[in-house]
């Protein structure tokens, strides 16, 4: 029974690094074979995993196990304050780019709910335009022009996004993060660094996404459900 433990133990260690896959570790992938075929031992991976707060999305021979947090009082579950020091405004902002990224990889449903589909690609400047179309067509539709009285300070995200820095750099011509092309771009090398996708080397900017990030985002869709779907609305008209 040790050494089963012992495999459970390194197979969900295997899970929470991003960096690691079945095809780069043996021991990964048998373990990774072992859940898929063995009920039992998928059972108690499973229920080792929840009890740490951790949802299974899925275990492929591809991209290994991949975990979600199972809600807000899980040690592994992240807030927008996690993920980066930033102004009320820049959370607004930030928010929206990772519905932008999400709306550009997977425009439709049925492109959300491909399990074979080709791998998207994106480039931050891809991002950055959706955003900023998706913005005015927020402006064409709303009709509240000004914010609400008992709430001056309440500006409506389209004006935030068109009015907010498009681009620009640091003194050392580092990106900064606090302009749009900045924020899109940190939240594509986030990705990188979490295992949900790749930077190109051969183009500047550019992205693949891994199927990993598919998942998370379906995962997600019982929360954000509605807004992506209002974006993925607005994203259509923006390109008709």
């Amino acid at each position: 029974m040790m050494d089963e433990y012992l495999a459970i133990g390194q197979l969900i260690a295997f899970g929470l690094d991003p960096r690691l896959s079945p095809g780069r570790s043996g021991d990964y992938q048998e373990l990774v074979t072992r859940f898929r075929n063995d009920p039992d031992f998928r059972q108690r991976v499973v229920a080792v995993a929840g009890g740490q707060g951790l949802d299974i999305l899925d275990c492929s021979p591809v991209y290994g196990l991949v975990f979600a947090a199972t809600g807000t009082d899980s040690p592994y579950y992240m807030r927008l304050e996690d993920y980066a020091a930033m102004s009320a405004e820049e959370r607004y902002l930030n928010a929206f780019v990772f519905l932008a990224i999400a709306t550009a990889c997977y425009p439709t449903a049925d492109a959300l709910d491909a399990d074979d589909g080709p791998l998207p690609q994106i480039t931050v400047s891809q991002v950055l335009r959706l955003m900023n179309r998706m913005a005015d067509q927020i402006r064409e539709r709303s009709k509240d022009e000004d914010p609400p009285v008992a709430e001056p300070q309440v500006e409506p995200l389209y004006r935030l996004i068109l009015r907010w820095r498009e681009r620009d750099t640091t003194g050392d011509e580092r990106s900064n993060p606090h302009v749009k092309a900045g924020m899109v771009r940190r939240a594509l090398k986030w990705l990188v660094a979490n295992g949900l996708a790749d930077e190109i080397a051969t183009a500047k900017d550019a992205f693949r996404i891994r199927s990993r990030f598919r998942l998370h985002v379906k995962d997600a869709v019982a929360s954000i459900g509605p807004a992506l779907a209002h974006v993925r609305d607005l994203a259509g008209d923006a390109t008709t």
